[in-house]
């Protein structure tokens, strides 16, 4: 298989750097998790501009040997023009406690996501910043507001049949409480690789840094792999 040698130096270098910028430091508790996706298409419009999608996901946690949570719902993108798409969705969320209890919420969604494609080192990498509003609520959990900003950058590897396209990103996550917001994580893909199986299934793997700043030294490694189909 042939890769662009120099598009994938460039993002390698990227990586690197990033990571030893984020590398927690030793007295910092980290934890190894899981976490898996399935999206498929329910439905698109004519002009293929609006889509329906149902979404569902599995965590694991405690290095990778207990559940933690799930999520699972329908989510819907619009795609206003090349450069500008907007999206809602709700999801229901079952989260375990350490006790072994359930604690059950539903999260509304709102976004919409800038991208533009830019020219470097002579290959063309897609910069997108989503930026998604998030009430959350349930019968035994208080309600809470959630603002996401999420940069990620993509470069397509088109001569490659199974490998379509590296990408990195870095999202911030704040929670608000009355007038005031404070960042609640960080959550760091420092290189994810999405590989295409045919033209209608797709394979995503990724390794994300996730910081819990409600947590102080609370640092996740997280392995992460996503279908779609």
């Amino acid at each position: 298989m042939k890769l662009h040698n120099r598009s994938f130096g460039l993002l390698f270098c990227i990586t690197i750097l990033i990571a030893m910028i984020s590398m927690p430091v030793s007295s910092e508790e980290r934890d190894s998790q899981f976490w898996g996706s399935a999206i498929t298409k329910a439905w698109q419009s004519q002009d293929k501009k609006s889509k329906l999608f149902l979404y569902g996901e599995f965590r694991e946690d405690n290095n990778m040997r207990s559940r933690s949570g799930s999520f699972v719902g329908p989510m819907i993108r619009h795609k206003i023009n090349d450069n500008v798409a907007i999206g809602a969705g709700i999801k229901f969320i079952d989260f375990r406690n350490s006790d072994g209890t359930h604690k059950y919420s539903r999260r509304y969604e709102a976004e919409i996501t800038p991208s533009t494609a830019l020219t470097l080192a002579d290959r063309i990498y897609k910069f997108s910043l989503r930026n998604r509003l998030e009430f959350i609520g349930g019968s035994d959990d208080k309600e809470k507001t959630r603002y996401r900003h999420r940069l990620k950058v993509s470069n397509k590897v088109s001569e490659n049949s199974y490998i379509d396209s590296f990408f990195m990103s870095q999202e911030y996550i704040y929670v608000t409480s009355g007038i005031d917001s404070k960042l609640d994580q960080t959550r760091m893909i420092p290189l994810g690789v999405k590989l295409r199986v045919d033209p209608k299934y797709s394979v995503t793997v990724f390794y994300m840094i996730n910081r819990k700043m409600n947590s102080p030294g609370k640092t996740n490694n997280v392995l992460g792999i996503g279908v779609s189909f």
